[in-house]
């Protein structure tokens, strides 16, 4: 898995494919005087993994259940489950009910659309 733009990139793959990503694109980047700073950097993997690549090795390792990506959550874990609590905070607000209320019962052509979001959060977080 490769996505990026100039020195804003995400790899994914077995160790010694994004050692040698991470290589390539420190060698281009340097030609446009862009370099990897280690410590923004993020090697996100199991807790027992270890790597011999240098460069790898000075990344800030993060497990895998506390990671995310843009934001989102990327695995059951930590970060999911601080996530999915601050949304049910949120619905807790005042008035949050009162909305929810409003939107299922008088607003019919909405309720079908959230409702069909509920079911698929459901579904997502029951698997």
């Amino acid at each position: 898995m490769n996505l990026g733009y100039l020195d804003d990139v995400s790899l994914g793959g077995p160790d010694d494919v994004v050692a040698a990503d991470v290589a390539q694109i420190a060698k281009v980047g340097g030609d446009m005087d862009l370099h990897p700073n280690a410590s923004k950097c993020e090697l996100i993997a199991h807790p027992n993994f270890s790597t011999t690549d240098v460069l790898l090795q000075s990344f800030i390792q993060v497990d895998v259940y506390d990671a995310s990506l843009l934001g989102a959550p990327m695995f059951h874990g930590s970060v999911l489950d601080k996530s999915w609590n601050g949304c049910c905070d949120d619905l807790a607000m005042p008035g949050c009910a009162d909305l929810i209320f409003k939107i299922v019962f008088q607003r019919p052509s909405v309720s079908h659309a959230a409702l069909e979001t509920f079911d698929s959060c459901e579904t997502v977080f029951s698997e």
